[in-house]
C-alpha cells in the first residue's frame, strides 16, 4: 500500500472517531438537560367489587325467587366489573333453588353460610332482594357488616318488613329511625328531588312512574330522599295493622341513601314498573348498578 493511501486511510478513521465522539458528546447533554421521569407505570386493572346477595329459604316461600330473577337481570348482570356470591341462612346452601341460582348467577361459586364471618369479611356490598323474612343470624352477620365493618347495604323493596317486621332494630337495617312498610300494586308519580351520583343525569324534576314497595319513614340524621312519591294517598298498607297516614314526616321514596352505623345504605323501595316511560326505564335499569359502584367506593359511571 502506498504512503498516500495509508494517509488517507489514518484521516478516515481520525474523522470516524471525531464523529463518534461529537455524536456520543450531543447525546450526553441533552439526556443531562432532560429532567429525570419515572417509568411509566402499565395501568393496573380495578379489582372487582365484590358483591353479596342474600337468598333466603325463609323468603322463598314469600315469592323471593322470582323476584331474585328479576333483580338480577335489572342489575348485577350488568356490569362485568362485580363479582357476585350468594349469601345464605345456616344450613340451606343445598336446598330448594339456592343450588341452581347460584350455578345461574353467580358462576358456580360455593354460597357464603351467614354465620362465616371471615367470608363475609371480603364482600365489599351486600343486597338485600326482596328478603321479607329477614332470619335473626342473618340480621345479625348484616349488622355486622354494615354497622361494625362500613360495608355497603342496599336494599331492595323488603328487608325484614314481613317477619320480624318493622322493628327498631329492622328499621335501623332499613335506615331509618321510625317507620312502616307501604306499598301500591300499579304505577304511581314519583319526582326525582335531589341530585346524587346513583342518578346520573336524571335531574331533580323529572317524574317517574313507580310502583311503591318498602320501609318508609323518618330517615335517620344525615339521611337523604332522592325519589319521592308525589301524592301519598296513593300508598298503603302491606300489612294489617296501625297505618300512619297524618304525618308529614312519613313520605315514601323509592330511592333514598342512608347511613347504619359505619356503613352507608341505598333503599330502592320500588318494585319495578308497568309502563314505557322512557325516564323511569332509564332510572330502573341503571340505579342498582350504580348504587353498587357508590356503596363501594368507586367511580360511579
Amino acid at each position: 500500500m502506498s504512503d498516500s493511501s495509508s494517509k488517507r486511510n489514518g484521516l478516515l478513521a481520525i474523522a470516524i472517531v471525531l464523529l463518534l465522539l461529537l455524536g456520543g458528546g450531543a447525546w450526553f447533554v441533552m439526556n443531562r438537560a432532560r429532567p429525570n421521569r419515572a417509568p411509566v407505570q402499565p395501568a393496573r386493572a380495578e379489582p372487582p367489587i365484590k358483591v353479596g346477595v342474600i337468598l333466603s329459604q325463609r323468603t322463598a316461600e314469600h315469592w323471593q325467587w322470582k323476584l331474585v330473577n328479576k333483580v338480577m337481570n335489572e342489575g348485577l348482570l350488568n356490569d362485568p366489573s362485580f363479582e357476585a356470591y350468594a349469601i345464605v341462612e345456616p344450613g340451606t346452601a343445598q336446598q330448594g333453588e339456592i343450588p341452581g341460582l347460584c350455578h345461574k348467577y353467580f358462576a358456580g361459586r360455593a354460597a357464603i353460610d351467614c354465620t362465616d364471618a371471615a367470608r363475609l369479611r371480603e364482600l365489599d356490598v351486600i343486597v338485600a332482594p326482596y328478603v321479607s323474612t329477614l332470619a335473626p343470624e342473618m340480621a345479625d352477620a348484616v349488622e355486622k357488616l354494615v354497622r361494625d365493618q362500613g360495608k355497603g347495604l342496599m336494599i331492595r323493596a323488603w328487608l325484614g318488613v314481613m317477619s320480624p317486621g318493622c322493628t327498631s332494630r329492622v328499621l335501623a337495617l332499613n335506615g331509618l329511625t321510625e317507620g312502616q312498610w307501604g306499598w301500591n300494586g300499579r304505577d304511581v308519580e314519583c319526582e326525582i328531588i335531589s341530585p346524587h351520583p346513583i342518578l346520573g343525569d336524571l335531574a331533580p324534576g323529572t317524574r317517574l312512574l313507580l310502583e311503591p314497595n318498602g320501609a318508609y319513614g323518618v330517615m335517620v340524621e344525615g339521611g337523604e330522599r332522592l325519589v319521592v312519591v308525589t301524592n301519598m294517598s296513593n300508598v298503603g298498607p302491606a300489612t294489617g295493622g296501625p297505618f300512619v297516614t297524618d304525618r308529614a314526616d312519613f313520605v315514601h321514596a323509592p330511592l333514598y341513601v342512608s347511613t347504619f352505623g359505619k356503613g352507608r345504605i341505598v333503599g330502592c323501595m320500588f318494585h319495578g314498573h308497568k309502563n314505557d316511560d322512557v325516564a323511569t326505564s332509564r332510572f330502573v335499569h341503571a340505579v342498582m348498578p350504580r348504587a353498587i359502584r357508590w356503596l363501594a367506593g368507586r367511580a360511579v359511571k
